[in-house]
């Protein structure tokens, strides 16, 4: 069964990795019809004009979403804007076969209110969030695959709840900190200008220190893990790298009493025993960006802090493709039933 597909957004860095995503999945398994592939600024041209490794590629001219034959569609990504996408996905919502990812934060939060705090507008779908299921995919797998609408998680949160989700239970959390570190294609295509060669190159600084928008994903996933309505506030800081692509988290905290290394190892290696792209490393191995560029794997680790009853935890992925694009198909196959893996496989790209 073919499955037809349309990218809203398809020119960004997102859209565009998931668009080589569908290629290589179409490569593969040749059940992929690519419907549709839009930009608001750049209709009417053909994307290999615009990103040279789509040249001479068989894809769509770019058009306007508004323009799409939408009943010719079965799965629409939607890799827009934050905020934008709510009002789009609203529009959409009229197609009932229509099946939606949204890669944008727009849906990933629960609490309208929370949405709000965080984003700085109020939610111009409220109807439509009950809807979502919160798609990462290692853990909520059933819910995606019985839902419409599924809320792609952000690259942080990704690389975060991976590590920390399987010993929630463990840890004191009000001693959790999560240091986390980005390429800056994690930030997009828009020009700016502290993200300009001369400002990024060997250089090295955190950012948002007063609190990211991920981490309310976090703590909200931190929530829906232990059955509570609250949890203490995590602390997360965020750093950008001078590289395009990956993720590395180091998590730190105490160990709740009676808990040693081997039991948060154990208890994530439990976690991911089913998982093609969660694996944890054996001890005194740890992971490193170069072996997760271009996958959609992550790599988890766990290893003694010198503190006696402490631990380390750390998490790297490719912010693109685990933590945005690659989950996404993840997704995708989960929610039609298909082979999970399909698409997402190969090793890293190196050199």
């Amino acid at each position: 069964m073919s499955c037809r597909v349309a990218i809203l957004g398809a020119s960004g860095y997102t859209g565009s990795e998931l668009l080589r995503c569908l290629l290589l999945r179409r490569a593969i398994a040749g059940d992929v019809e690519l419907k549709a592939l839009t930009s608001s600024s750049r209709a009417g041209r053909h994307l290999g004009s615009l990103l040279p490794q789509f040249a001479g590629a068989d894809l769509p001219v770019l058009s306007l979403w508004e323009e799409v034959d939408w009943k010719e569609v079965d799965v629409a990504f939607c890799a827009l804007p934050h905020g934008t996408t709510q009002e789009v996905i609203a529009k959409l919502w009229r197609h009932e076969r229509l099946r939606i990812i949204d890669l944008s934060a727009d849906f990933r939060l629960r609490d309208l209110a929370l949405y709000e705090r965080w984003y700085g507008k109020a939610h111009a779908a409220p109807e439509l969030q009950g809807e979502a299921c919160y798609g990462l995919s290692e853990w909520h797998g059933k819910g995606i695959a019985k839902s419409r609408l599924i809320a792609n998680p952000g690259c942080y949160a990704t690389a975060c709840q991976l590590a920390l989700l399987p010993v929630a239970e463990r840890v004191d959390l009000e001693t959790v900190f999560l240091s986390a570190a980005s390429g800056a294609s994690g930030a997009g295509r828009s020009l700016r200008e502290d993200l300009l060669y001369c400002e990024l190159n060997e250089n090295f600084r955190p950012y948002a220190t007063s609190g990211h928008r991920h981490v309310a994903e976090i703590e909200q996933g931190l929530c829906w893990r232990l059955g509570v309505a609250k949890v203490s506030p995590v602390s997360f800081v965020p750093h950008l790298l001078p590289l395009d692509r990956g993720i590395m988290v180091s998590m730190s905290a105490r160990m709740r009493r009676g808990e040693g290394v081997s039991d948060l190892r154990e208890a994530m290696a439990e976690a991911y025993a089913e998982s093609i792209f969660v694996d944890v490393l054996d001890e005194g191995d740890v992971p490193s960006l170069k072996r997760v560029r271009g996958t959609n794997r992550c790599l988890l680790s766990v290893c003694a802090d010198r503190r006696e009853g402490w631990v380390v935890v750390f998490s790297a992925i490719d912010n693109l493709v685990k933590g945005a694009s690659g989950q996404a198909l993840q997704n995708m196959n989960l929610l039609l039933g298909l082979e999970e893996g399909t698409g997402l496989g190969g090793g890293a790209f190196l050199p």
